[in-house]
């Protein structure tokens, strides 16, 4: 097997922490720690989640097109039920639309804007409730 890149390119080196490939990811979003690494994927954290929720209460949680699944496994573990990709039921669900009500109008607003400002489609969010 021929290897990849230029007879003169160093060789791929395993690195610790925040370096290396994954440094971005391990950043956590906007350089967070609490952000950091695979969060979202640990029942764990989703766990304190359903812990501190009020009964009866939702949880709209975001993520990447490739890694949704993930987070929708580590949520169902955690105790949550998997309910239906919100943005295919914006437009013929009335428990959307009791969801939306529920919400303080900067929430509402706060909302559309993630929702039409995302390039995922059909993917965006999940509903867990």
């Amino acid at each position: 097997m021929d290897r990849f890149g230029g007879d003169d390119a160093a060789p791929a080196t395993a690195k610790e922490g925040s370096a290396g490939a994954y440094a971005r990811a391990s950043a956590g979003f906007m350089g967070k720690t609490w952000d950091g690494g695979d969060i979202a994927f640990r029942p764990d954290l989703w766990a304190k989640v359903l812990r501190v929720l009020k009964p009866g209460g939702y949880v709209v949680a975001f993520s990447g097109t490739r890694t949704y699944h993930d987070m929708a496994v580590a949520i169902a573990r955690a105790g949550f039920e998997v309910r239906d990709n919100i943005l295919n039921m914006l437009a013929s669900d009335t428990a959307v639309s009791k969801f939306l009500e529920s919400l303080s109008p900067t929430q509402v607003e706060a909302f559309f804007r993630c929702v039409e400002d995302s390039q995922f489609g059909g993917m965006l969010a999940w509903c867990y409730g």
